[in-house]
């Protein structure tokens, strides 16, 4: 019996059956469409305006008019610029003619000093105001060129290539330095803006 039950072979044992929930994927009527309105915007939209203030006395543009990088927009009047570089430049002509009168001035001094005429004292004074008219000149000097600038910041050009959108002021306003007075959009790159409601 013991050797019998030896070479009987063993039952396999067989795995437990689970059950499986099967859904069975299908269409349904809700509407997965949806249109929503927006609008094609430029990317990039410059708010331009003047870097001085004054009165406007040319607008060379609408909105809608396609401009290049560098076109007249809007000018101011250059009156008011032109007067402030021509007293400039009037501060800068006396501003030498006293540095002339300082170097001349000191030149003679060196030479009283050299037959011991005059103290160092008074030579020291002599460079030393022949020095402050020297700074007076470079003080003028760029008073002049910063109003020299500001004459050409009368007038506004185009900083790219694109499209006017809008005017902010016309002709006869008078704004100040910074104001925005025009809007340029560069048309190189867009994007479509749009608003969706919360449950989408």
């Amino acid at each position: 019996l013991l050797l019998l039950a030896a070479c009987s072979k063993e039952e396999p044992k067989q795995e437990d059956v689970r059950p499986v929930r099967a859904i069975v994927v299908g269409s349904s009527d809700i509407d997965v469409n949806a249109e929503f309105a927006g609008e094609v915007r430029p990317r990039v939209e410059s708010r331009l305006g003047f870097r001085v203030g004054g009165k406007i006395i040319s607008r060379k543009v609408d909105v809608g008019t396609v401009v290049k990088r560098g076109q007249v927009l809007m000018q101011l009047d250059p009156q008011d610029l032109q007067l402030s570089q021509t007293q400039a430049r009037a501060a800068l002509r006396a501003a030498e003619t006293q540095r002339d009168l300082a170097r001349a001035e000191l030149k003679r001094y060196e030479e009283l000093r050299k037959q011991n005429f005059v103290s160092q004292a008074v030579l020291d004074a002599r460079k030393s105001a022949f020095a402050s008219a020297q700074a007076n000149v470079d003080a003028a000097k760029a008073g002049y060129s910063a109003q020299s600038n500001q004459a050409q910041y009368s007038t506004l050009v185009s900083d790219t290539d694109g499209v006017v959108t809008a005017i902010n002021a016309e002709v006869g306003q008078v704004v100040t330095a910074g104001t925005p007075v025009a809007s340029v959009a560069n048309t190189s790159e867009k994007e479509i803006v749009i608003s969706l409601p919360e449950d989408k």
